[in-house]
């Protein structure tokens, strides 16, 4: 299978865009004196995370899809930490981002050779 389903484009470009606004809207945290802490650091670094997974999944890189629905999974963890509410949000949204990216077309997609990643 050498075109890329529509599953991964969708989900890819939803985290790409979502990361970008996110860093964006709380760049405040990344300037100083706040710059340096280690929990804005690490919440960068969890964004940059979800990012780089995107763009390595629209390049065929199976590493990445897997690491995506590990990183969506925490997302849901810490947010059932926060409250119940914003918890069952981001398991709904791991739920689909699952069913999207563990269909046996895209499975198939990911097993094949990176170089034909369209």
């Amino acid at each position: 299978m050498n075109k890329r389903p529509y599953e991964v484009t969708v989900v890819s470009w939803i985290l790409i865009v979502v990361g970008v606004a996110s860093i964006a809207m709380n760049a405040s945290a990344l300037l100083p004196p706040q710059a340096f802490q280690a929990g804005n650091l690490a919440i960068l670094g969890v964004r940059l995370l979800g990012i780089l997974c995107a763009i390595y999944m629209l390049r065929r890189r199976n590493w990445a899809r897997w690491t995506a629905l590990a990183w969506i999974a925490f997302h849901a963890v810490i947010g059932f930490l926060n409250s119940v509410g914003q918890g069952i949000i981001h398991a709904l949204i791991f739920g689909l981002i699952g069913l999207a990216l563990l269909r046996s077309d895209v499975g198939a997609w990911f097993r094949g050779r990176p170089a034909d990643a369209v």
